[in-house]
């Protein structure tokens, strides 16, 4: 089979065109306009940047009233520290009284 002519190729895409054309009619209401227009606001992303980025900056200061987990995790550490501590003295007062 013979290479196609660029005629034959312009023929070829034009029929596609026509027929690609025919099959996506869109159908619409007599005088209903549609508005196909991308609308882009790139104002709204800025602002949106900016209030994260000002969210981000805020200042992090370690209040207790704002990290509630602080305090139960320092209160756990204390409570631990004081058994073992209390341990190592029974220990300690165990070994001095046999010791005797």
């Amino acid at each position: 089979m013979p290479r196609k002519t660029r005629k034959q190729k312009m023929r070829a895409s034009q029929k596609r065109g026509q027929s690609i054309l025919s099959n996506n009619t869109i159908t619409s209401k007599p005088g209903e306009v549609v508005n196909r227009e991308f609308s882009f606001n790139l104002q709204n992303i800025q602002n949106i940047q900016n209030k994260a980025k000002i969210l981000k900056n805020t200042d992090n200061s370690s209040s207790l009233a704002k990290t509630p987990f602080l305090v139960k995790d320092l209160a756990k550490s204390l409570v631990l520290a004081a058994l073992i501590f209390s341990l190592e003295m029974v220990i300690y007062w165990v070994r001095s009284e046999s010791a005797l």
